[in-house]
């Protein structure tokens, strides 16, 4: 009886070698295929062979992850004015020919004080210039910043490689012209409070020698990948590739140790897709944390890049003696 067990992950089998053992008395022999080694099998002796298959995807849809963020000088104003962007960025998505059934955005998530340039920078010189005066620093608003991830789709226009490349580059443009982000939104403060924030922040500039401090990257920038799907032809012609070279490398074996090649008796298959792996994860403030979106199909396949749209299938056979 033969036996697939399929999962996900990176593969044992990735990097394919040039030579097979077959025992220590018959040496090293030098070979194009998978590898090969004559070994004790499930249920006895067999002799075990890799095999690899490879199909390359068609791109579907480009697909933006980001995350948008507007200010307030309390929760309840930033997430109002989060509310009014992520509007105001769905009808701009709808402009841009996004399918408007894709547009996802997830619960908002609020930060206080260190987000903001000039509370930022404050911060930064009372720990390193506890002694500079800056004025009446109570006085300043605690900004809060709203943020929640965006996840959007595109239907590909066309199917011309040179057209696709350069696809994400103007979605990037975009991005910056529309200030899809938010980073332009400004707190709803009185005049008396803009006023007294821009006077802490030229006042710690000055007392920088009028550097500016933004604050530390926060390794937020939009993320644009290629989306195909793996139909059952494609990882049907991906199997019988590594069927086929498992089976080459086992024959190879067999004649150098003067056995005969029995029936296959089982197989571990092993699916993986070289680019991005599934969209579990996701870039976030702190680090990589799980997606706030559904995660995608088990068909799926992602890519920043068209040539990493690949299914590839590893497998390790064993075959009776």
């Amino acid at each position: 009886m033969v036996h697939f067990s399929s999962r996900v992950g990176l593969s044992k089998y990735r990097q394919p070698l040039c030579t097979f053992l077959i025992a220590a008395a018959i040496g090293s022999i030098s070979c194009g295929v998978a590898p090969a080694q004559y070994m004790p099998g499930v249920g006895g002796e067999g002799i075990s062979a890799a095999g690899t298959g490879q199909a390359e995807l068609e791109p579907k849809k480009l697909r933006l992850n980001m995350w948008v963020e507007a200010k307030g000088k309390n929760a309840k104003s930033a997430a109002m004015a989060l509310a009014s962007h992520q509007e105001r960025v769905r009808k701009d998505l709808v402009a841009m020919n996004a399918k408007a059934e894709s547009v996802q955005f997830s619960a908002p998530r609020f930060t206080s004080g260190e987000t903001d340039q000039g509370q930022s920078a404050m911060r930064m010189m009372r720990r390193q210039m506890g002694s500079v005066n800056l004025g009446e620093q109570d006085e300043v608003p605690e900004i809060v910043t709203a943020r929640s991830a965006l996840q959007v789709e595109w239907d590909l226009p066309t199917t011309d490689p040179q057209a696709l490349a350069i696809l994400p580059e103007g979605l990037k443009q975009q991005i910056v012209t529309r200030d899809l982000a938010g980073k332009e939104n400004k707190p709803d403060l009185t005049e008396e409070e803009a006023e007294k924030l821009d006077e802490i922040t030229a006042r710690m500039q000055e007392n920088m020698g009028g550097f500016s401090y933004s604050g530390p990257s926060d390794g937020t920038e939009p993320k644009i990948v290629y989306v195909a799907e793996v139909d059952s032809e494609q990882r049907q012609a991906a199997m019988k590739q590594a069927f086929d070279q498992a089976r080459q490398s086992a024959e190879i074996v067999s004649a150098a140790a003067g056995i005969d090649l029995g029936p296959l008796k089982s197989v571990v298959v092993n699916e993986q897709q070289i680019a991005i792996m599934r969209a579990t994860r996701f870039t976030g403030y702190g680090g990589q944390e799980e997606s706030p979106f559904a995660k995608t199909s088990p068909d799926e396949v992602t890519s920043a890049t068209l040539e990493g749209l690949t299914l590839q299938l590893s497998l390790m056979a064993v075959y009776d003696l």
